[in-house]
């Protein structure tokens, strides 16, 4: 009974050894992978923290190419205004404009070269770096002829009857020679000068934003910029705003009607208008392209004809490639504030009470000839 008893309790003894001898295992066991966790869980935030950096870094990297890369733009844009106020509003030729190289400006520099250059247009690249940013862009400039006075022609005609007449306020040049009546007044003599450049329709065509394939009849409420491959007519009750550019020619009609133009006209053929029976016209030019154009331009012949009490006023240049021919009579009024220039020869006929009233002073700043047409930027 002894026995048995101490046997039971060394039995229930190694049975507790037991249980104690588990949980020192279970807890060992717990501890490691406490352990393995812990070390796992600073692997990865230690990966974390590498790959949060380099892509911090990448970014800041690629935040200052931006910004580098921006004010390259800025530059290049900065170094273009730069060269055409420098070296092309004022030239006579720009076969001989300067180009410019490592021209300091903001943040970086710019250079500038010239190709396909005449004396009248060039192409413009300017080339602009920032750091390690380079931006390319390119003009193409064209100098436009400018009037340098009310009018000039080969030859100036004037000529007055049956109480018509007129006055021109502005200086008056020739090439050939000049006659003018009794009928007009003067507000300066008139002076021997040189033949202007030729008429091209090419800087003019650049700034349409359409094609018409034919001939056009521009309609009531006209806006654009067109160009058409054939003839274009203007009837009356018109009004217009923008550019008519015609490979052929360019006919305005009003027969005790109204027509305004706010725009230009451009005729690769001639342009002719025709007003009569108490009809009113209003042409005004305007700015395109950040440039002031003519009102009427024409590589062949302009010929304004009006009669019958009716009343013209033409705000800007009147241009021909070859002749210039203006008739009023019968109680008409033709106002011209602006300038009358052509390669040919330029007549005025005004009779039976009409009037000419031709003010280079109000003709605005593109008379001067230092307008620059500016067209085709692109960045390279």
């Amino acid at each position: 009974m002894k026995r048995g008893g101490l046997a039971g309790k060394l039995t229930v003894d190694t049975k507790r050894l037991k249980m104690i001898n588990h949980t020192i295992v279970g807890k060992k066991n717990c501890q490691g992978f406490a352990l393995i966790s812990a070390v796992f869980t600073t692997l990865m935030v230690s990966a974390m923290t590498l790959s949060l950096a380099s892509f911090m870094s990448v970014g800041s990297s690629g935040s200052v190419d931006d910004l580098q890369s921006q004010q390259a733009a800025y530059v290049a844009d900065g170094g273009l205004h730069y060269i055409l106020m420098k070296e092309l509003k004022n030239s006579t030729d720009f076969t001989s404009a300067a180009a410019d190289s490592n021209v300091a400006l903001g943040q970086g520099q710019f250079s500038v070269s010239y190709a396909n250059r005449t004396t009248t247009s060039a192409d413009v690249t300017v080339t602009a770096q920032v750091g390690n940013s380079v931006c390319q862009v390119q003009q193409h400039v064209v100098k436009q002829s400018g009037a340098g006075g009310a009018l000039s022609g080969a030859t100036l005609s004037l000529s007055s009857s049956q109480g018509g007449g007129g006055e021109i306020v502005g200086p008056i040049s020739y090439t050939s020679g000049f006659s003018a009546d009794a009928g007009y007044e003067f507000s300066a003599t008139a002076s021997q000068g040189s033949a202007p450049a030729a008429v091209s329709m090419t800087p003019y065509v650049a700034l349409t934003t359409s094609t018409i394939t034919g001939d056009y009849t521009v309609p009531d409420g006209f806006n654009g910029y067109v160009h058409v491959t054939g003839n274009a007519t203007i009837n009356g009750n018109t009004t217009m705003t923008g550019m008519v550019v015609a490979d052929g020619d360019i006919s305005v009609n009003a027969n005790g009607q109204t027509v305004t133009i706010n725009g230009t006209l451009a005729a690769g053929g001639n342009i002719t208008t025709d007003f009569k029976t108490s009809a009113v016209a209003t042409l005004t030019a305007q700015s395109v392209g950040g440039q002031m154009q003519p009102a009427l331009v024409a590589v062949g012949n302009i010929s304004m004809a009006q009669k019958q009490d009716t009343i013209v006023t033409l705000s800007g240049l009147i241009r021909a490639g070859g002749n210039v021919s203006v008739s009023i009579k019968q109680d008409t009024q033709l106002i011209i504030l602006g300038a009358v220039m052509a390669n040919g020869n330029v007549s005025v006929d005004s009779k039976q009470d009409s009037d000419l009233t031709l003010d280079f002073s109000a003709g605005g700043p593109f008379l001067s000839g230092n307008n620059l047409l500016l067209t085709q930027w692109k960045k390279i």
